[in-house]
């Protein structure tokens, strides 16, 4: 009788069944095919619901057996290499996305100390925001993809300044060990306008730790809106650069002169391991409330 036994879908013979397998065995035949294409389709991602299960990283291996898994550290380690994927449930041409068990312990995909191999060198998968995609050759895992950014806080309410001192508009706590690596990259991007129509002194300032920066300054009338976009990266331990571009229009006419363009590189030596608020104030000297909003947006991100 020609059936074989099948777990996955080079098992299946083509050539069965036979023309002397007896009908009542085409049920097993049919069995056969749907267990094949249940394990390839297992590892193909979106074709199944449910969760992707968590594997332990044992002595710097795991051994996937889907398409998407969750990696947790040897012994929730703080920290833990990642060095060799093991192929057992996996076909060649077959693709992997890795992302870490939790926020507080760190993966590490080690370039070419086993059979994973990166163009990036190591890739470090450090909160549940950051994932990989990988691709099986029959032998290596090779680093095809990336995911990396990560939102930290939106916000959209509408706050203004009021009366003549200086009032926070809106705010975010870059939480601890953001900046763990040179490199590290965040993203600000706020917008609001401004409702100056006085001759008293009017100031918009972005805060960074105890690092600000005045992003506008005027003493006669001159409403319109404005947008911001700050870039702040890690250059050394303690120490980072970043760069501000701020934009400003004249609400009579919306336009955009270069004049209402202005570029900052400012330097900050905020700890690390440490939280860091990052804010923008208005303040009127005059005293006219909501002279200076925030119009609807801060985004905080973390780009890698």
């Amino acid at each position: 009788m020609g059936l074989e036994s099948v777990t996955n879908i080079d098992d299946l013979v083509v050539t069965n069944p036979i023309k002397t397998d007896l009908r009542s065995k085409g049920d097993d035949h049919l069995r056969n095919i749907k267990i094949a294409l249940a394990t390839l389709l297992e590892n193909v991602p979106g074709v199944k619901d449910g969760t992707p299960g968590e594997l332990t990283i044992a002595t710097g291996a795991i051994v996937p057996t889907a398409a998407m898994h969750y990696v947790d550290t040897q012994g929730d380690a703080a920290s833990d290499d990642l060095d060799t994927i093991t192929a057992t449930n996996m076909y060649t041409g077959g693709f992997l996305w890795l992302r870490a068990q939790h926020t507080d312990r760190t993966v590490i995909l080690r370039h070419q100390t086993g059979n994973i191999t990166s163009l990036k060198g190591d890739i470090t998968l450090d909160n549940t925001d950051k994932w990989v995609l990988l691709w099986y050759d029959g032998t290596d895992y090779h680093v095809m993809h990336t995911v990396n950014s990560k939102v930290f806080d939106t916000q959209y309410t509408e706050v203004g300044n009021v009366g003549a001192d200086e009032d926070d508009l809106m705010s975010f706590t870059i939480p601890v060990n953001v900046f763990d690596k040179d490199g590290k990259v965040i993203r600000i991007t706020a917008s609001g306008k401004f409702a100056h129509t006085g001759v008293k002194q009017l100031s918009l300032k972005l805060h960074f730790g105890a690092t600000s920066i005045e992003l506008y300054n005027v003493n006669t009338g001159d409403a319109g809106d404005w947008w911001v976009e700050v870039i702040i990266i890690r250059t050394g331990s303690n120490t980072q650069q970043f760069k501000t571009l701020f934009y400003r229009d004249n609400l009579s006419n919306d336009t955009l002169t270069q004049a209402g363009i202005v570029v900052e590189d400012t330097a900050a030596t905020e700890t690390d391991s440490g939280t860091i608020i990052v804010k923008f104030t208005g303040e009127h000297v005059g005293g006219s409330t909501n002279d200076l909003v925030t119009q609807a947006l801060m985004i905080v991100e973390e780009l890698n």
